[in-house]
């Protein structure tokens, strides 16, 4: 915009979407640029855990004046009051969720003890901002509940282990969830192309959507999700190596279709679908699989 003198600047519009996750129930998100509207002391009976993507937010909270900009994560308890308001003349970009705590509760496997909570209301975590942020904008992005409610379990799972207090698990915990995600990945691997969701994978370990994620990543190094997807290429390549055709192995193995699959293949074996099907594994600008 100009700022040339005698040269009015457009004034920045406010807008803001709210809306509830079909996959998550218990979740409501909110994504909003405000200038000049203020919110009065309020109170929700959620968390209310956001980014700052521009500009800056200025809010009360119990007796203190806090200040939301990008690289920091608010991490408001339910039942505690605030206010909320632009803090530069430009205002605020940001994005909310809105977790009930029955949900946090559920993804930290905390039973029916009381919920964790955050210590403060501002977490000055640059790599948690960023998290929160590429989490609100798969939400409305990813097609695969697998994925969508791994992604949640696992960003929040260690925003609340580095700012909130949890009841951790004891040692005979963790052997049941070794034994709980053993069982998942065979369940897993005997069905490769079927429909996987969190939520029966976690039951079928016996564990929380959340401490079944960490304690899958733990044993096999990476989230379900990407365990699945990389199996799902071993198996095209499988088919492919067998003669059948790229396309065709892409829906074979799980896959929506052959770009779906090459999407993913190539960061396995570090050449096309097509490519691998022919037998000729030297492609040009491309490095050999390891």
């Amino acid at each position: 915009m100009s700022r040339d003198a005698g040269q009015a600047t457009a004034p920045i519009p406010e807008k803001a979407r709210y809306w509830r996750d079909g996959c998550l129930p218990g979740l409501e998100l909110l994504s909003a640029t405000f200038v000049t509207h203020r919110f009065k002391p309020h109170v929700h009976d959620t968390y209310a855990i956001g980014v700052c993507l521009s500009g800056a937010e200025g809010f009360a909270h119990q007796g203190r004046r806090h200040v939301l900009t990008p690289g920091s994560v608010v991490t408001i308890n339910p039942g505690e009051a605030h206010t909320g308001e632009a803090a530069v003349p430009e205002g605020w970009v940001y994005r909310m969720f809105y977790p009930h705590p029955d949900l946090v509760r559920g993804m930290l496997d905390l039973g029916d003890g009381p919920p964790p909570c955050f210590s403060a209301p501002l977490a000055h975590d640059a790599q948690a901002a960023r998290d929160v942020a590429r989490l609100h904008a798969a939400l409305s992005a990813l097609p695969l509940d697998l994925a969508r409610a791994g992604l949640f379990c696992e960003v929040f799972g260690n925003l609340f282990a580095r700012h909130a207090k949890a009841r951790p698990h004891g040692e005979e915990g963790e052997r049941r969830a070794a034994k709980g995600v053993e069982r998942a990945r065979e369940r897993m691997e005997a069905d490769l192309a079927g429909e996987m969701r969190l939520d029966d994978l976690a039951a079928l370990a016996g564990l929380s959507p959340w401490h079944f994620l960490r304690s899958f990543r733990q044993r096999f190094g990476l989230t379900p999700h990407a365990w699945l997807v990389q199996r799902r290429a071993a198996l095209a390549a499988e088919h492919m190596r067998c003669g059948m055709p790229p396309a065709q192995a892409a829906l074979e193995a799980g896959f929506a279709d052959q770009s779906h699959l090459a999407r993913h293949f190539k960061r396995v074996y570090g050449v096309t679908p097509g490519t691998y099907a022919r037998g000729n594994f030297v492609q040009a600008g491309d490095a050999a699989a390891v």
